[in-house]
């Protein structure tokens, strides 16, 4: 084990578990301090800058302080991507990574509101196995919403349909419903 690792460990051993030390260790020297993780495995004695030196303790000092790991990096990882987070953020949780998933692999999707589409095609894009119907009231938006759907070859089928009236809607099934509805009236 090398200076840094140990420095780390010893640091923070009254106040983690022994894995999640070891799991911050090699988080805090490869993807914070920029040290190659063969370097730690091979025990080599690493020198740090005066300055990585300063941001190693700077580090330290916030783990014991008990901040996430996530707030001191200023990203999460989620889902396959790093995204910002900050004390007035809440840090994205593994449960909410299952939540995408089940959404992700739901088959019929409806989009209320449509307008220009831009909702219903991204997720028949992004979605290719997917069933996406969008409803708007008004027949100017689903004209636009039909030519976007044309241009950017998507599947997506467009009804007119006014969500307040339950004519049309007796039997549909859908897994989900998105609305993203004007804010102004």
């Amino acid at each position: 084990m090398n200076r840094i690792t140990a420095y780390i460990r010893q640091s923070l051993q009254d106040i983690y578990p022994p894995e999640e030390v070891k799991a911050l260790s090699m988080l805090i020297c490869c993807d914070m301090l920029g040290v190659d993780a063969l370097d730690i495995y091979m025990g080599k004695d690493i020198i740090l800058s005066e300055c990585k030196q300063r941001e190693l303790e700077n580090i330290i000092f916030r783990l014991q302080k008990n901040e996430p790991i996530q707030y001191i990096r200023g990203y999460a990882e989620f889902c396959g991507r790093n995204f910002r987070v900050a004390p007035g953020v809440l840090i994205p949780r593994p449960e909410t990574a299952e939540l995408v998933d089940l959404i992700v692999k739901e088959n019929r999707l409806l989009d209320i509101g449509t307008g220009s589409g831009c909702i219903a095609i991204s997720l028949d894009k992004n979605l290719p196995d997917a069933k996406v119907d969008a409803w708007d009231i008004s027949e100017e938006a689903l004209a636009i919403a039909r030519k976007n759907n044309e241009e950017l070859d998507a599947q997506v089928t467009f009804r007119r349909q006014d969500v307040f009236s339950a004519d049309g809607i007796q039997g549909a099934s859908y897994d989900i419903i998105v609305s993203n509805p004007p804010y102004v009236t």
